[in-house]
């Protein structure tokens, strides 16, 4: 119990140093708690019955996650592509981190992809589920389903914004853009 206290409050701690961070980065550190803050309102909302159903959105929301599925197979191939041609990955190798990032970028896809997967299989089941009366099975339900809905779009937002960030990368190191025109 102590040690997972020390490791939220190191979590936590990591605030201190973001001066030099993206504001989509910093809300990245942070976006489970922010995700989760945000089921927490949508369950009350829901449970107040300012939303009335969220059944007739069941195959939208299939819909909407299987264009992410197309999107996540996309960002994949441009990720394969930029490895070998982008500014960016040629001064990762210079540093020797070139084959480190492209690591973590490919297990950002992989965990975006199998979030969706899950988010999927989730949906399917509440779909054929019959209707609970019960609050807490309700709430439950309800929660994981917005947890996984919110965590799969935070998770391709971010990788196409970080994907785009090194397609348009310039090094400013490089003979080629101290030139004067």
């Amino acid at each position: 119990m102590i040690q997972n206290l020390r490791r939220l409050k190191e979590h936590y701690r990591k605030f201190r140093y973001f001066k030099n961070y993206d504001f989509i980065d910093k809300v990245n550190i942070y976006h489970n708690e922010i995700i989760i803050l945000s089921c927490v309102i949508f369950v009350c909302l829901y449970m107040t019955k300012i939303f009335s159903t969220i059944r007739n959105t069941i195959s939208d929301t299939i819909t909407f996650s299987s264009i992410i599925l197309g999107i996540l197979g996309v960002l994949i191939g441009i990720l394969i592509g930029l490895e070998e041609n982008s500014t960016f990955f040629k001064k990762a190798k210079k540093f020797d981190k070139s084959k480190s990032i492209y690591s973590i970028l490919i297990t950002k896809m992989r965990n975006a992809f199998l979030t969706n997967i899950v988010f999927i299989a989730f949906t399917i089941a509440f779909d054929m589920m019959p209707s609970i009366n019960m609050w807490v099975i309700k709430t439950t339900v309800l929660f994981i389903w917005g947890y996984l809905f919110l965590k799969t779009i935070w998770q391709v937002w971010y990788l196409i914004i970080l994907i785009v960030k090194i397609a348009v990368f310039v090094d400013q190191d490089s003979p080629s853009n101290n030139k004067k025109s």
